[in-house]
């Protein structure tokens, strides 16, 4: 059985960098481990510690391995030994998949868990909580660049592994042991990386598909009534024309005379600018299995796009299926009353469409998950869309059956109901024919009345609605 022993952080005597103990140099500042630590220093497992010392350049860093210069940060592997080399800085992760910039998650916006990561932590849980059970599972070492070979995986691929079971095993999600979960992340990762764009296609479906069936697919869209603006007026008053000083001073000095001189008033115009605020229409509509729910106020003042669905000028209004006629390539909901529904813009997709897309690729390298969004977003958005549309179609088509069904059933009902009254049909001919055109085969005596159709009541002698006597 092969034995991995686990592996610690420890402080660098010269940076004060937090590395993990089986690192040859420190890849800050090239500190040679092989030197000794002193451990006395401590270790710590949370925050990156300013560098206390000259020796730390911000262009530079060092192999962990051979202490190569590394001056291109974007690089995952040294070029002068193989050795991976560990991300820069640290990783605010979220529960959710999301690597974030700052400590707010805008995928689901905050709603999830956050943890915060230096490089070498991150490797740490890699080694000594996934690396060290599947060795011993294989009975082979994994440690080093054994692990990509072992499993014959590209760069891209062992990069997902890695940052999969790291997240996972950070937010405790796995349902049963490391191992039969490693096992389910690598079938997954081969079978979608042999194709990127349809892998996530299949699970934008997927996940458009659950939430249609659920909460609904949003729809939302704001805008303006009347835009704002500024206006310049002119006021006008009234004003003394001499303050009260210059009166009490010509009184004292010429008596009647110097207050009669300042008395009188005159008139001045003052110009200010006032503002109008703008006025702007919020929609939005939730489309789901059941109905479609529109909702629109008005507002003045911006405040923002976000709608408010406590607004007190809230206008809800819920539409079934079987009121919606069709939907047509400009989004616009048709009725069967003939009115029509501009349908808002699709853009409250990105908390479905940006954890599909890091699901199938991303990795702790938050350069390649930008290029992965740049690349796929776009047609993922598209692809979305698409379904949404086709899930409103395949209800809009099925309600439309439903209410064929019921006219060709009432159709039928009169027919055989205009038979029964023209005495082609016998009590029993009427309502085996009667049941068998809404179903039900279970065996009744029901009797119905000749000249109305009603049901007739058991031991009547006549018809409760019409009167007729019941032969």
């Amino acid at each position: 059985m092969v034995k991995i022993d686990e592996v610690h952080l420890i402080d660098c005597p010269d940076c004060k960098y937090s590395s993990r103990d089986d690192y040859h140099y420190c890849r800050l500042c090239g500190h040679d481990f092989q030197e000794g630590v002193d451990e006395s220093q401590g270790r710590f497992s949370r925050f990156v510690k300013k560098a206390l010392s000259g020796s730390v350049s911000d262009n530079v860093r060092y192999c962990t391995n051979c202490k190569s210069e590394i001056r291109d940060f974007t690089m995952d592997f040294c070029s002068n030994c193989g050795e991976r080399i560990p991300f820069e800085g640290y990783k605010n992760l979220c529960s959710c998949g999301n690597i974030m910039s700052n400590n707010y998650c805008n995928i689901c916006r905050g709603k999830g868990t956050k943890k915060q990561l230096i490089s070498d932590e991150y490797y740490l849980i890699w080694h000594n909580q996934v690396i060290i059970p599947l060795s011993e599972e294989y009975n082979t070492d994994l440690t080093k660049n054994n692990f990509k070979s072992y499993f014959n995986l590209t760069n891209e691929e062992e990069n997902h592994i890695i940052y999969k079971m790291v997240h996972h095993v950070l937010f405790d999600k796995i349902d049963g042991n490391v191992v039969d979960f490693f096992k389910q992340v690598f079938d997954e990762t081969k079978r979608n990386y042999k194709n990127i764009e349809e892998s996530i296609f299949n699970l934008v479906e997927q996940e458009i598909t659950n939430e249609f069936n659920n909460d609904g697919i949003v729809s939302s869209n704001t805008t303006t009534i009347k835009r704002s603006y500024t206006e310049t007026v002119e006021t006008s008053h009234i004003k003394n024309k001499h303050g009260a000083g210059t009166k009490v001073l010509a009184t004292a000095v010429a008596g009647p005379l110097g207050f009669v001189a300042t008395s009188g008033v005159k008139e001045e115009t003052e110009t200010k600018e006032v503002r109008h605020e703008g006025e702007y229409c919020h929609e939005q509509m939730i489309f789901n299995k059941e109905n479609i729910i529109y909702q629109m106020y008005t507002r003045k003042g911006w405040g923002g796009s976000v709608f408010n669905n406590d607004h007190p000028n809230m206008n809800k209004t819920i539409i079934g299926w079987d009121s919606v006629d069709s939907i047509d390539d400009e989004n616009f909901l048709i009725l069967k009353t003939g009115e029509t529904i501009k349908c808002p813009s699709w853009n409250k997709l990105e908390h479905i469409i940006k954890p599909c897309i890091l699901n199938i690729v991303a990795t702790a390298n938050e350069n390649s998950n930008k290029e992965y969004m740049n690349k796929y977003y776009d047609d993922a958005k598209n692809k979305a869309i698409e379904v949404i549309l086709s899930l409103i179609n395949e209800q809009i088509v099925a309600n439309k059956k439903i209410s064929s069904n019921s006219d060709s059933d009432v159709e039928s009902l009169e027919k055989i109901m205009d038979m029964y009254k023209s005495g082609l049909l016998t009590d029993d001919e009427f309502v085996a024919m009667k049941q068998k055109l809404i179903g039900n085969n279970n065996e009744s005596s029901t009797k119905f009345c000749g000249n109305c159709g009603a049901e007739i009541i058991e031991n009547s002698k006549f018809c409760t609605q019409c009167g007729t006597q019941i032969k």
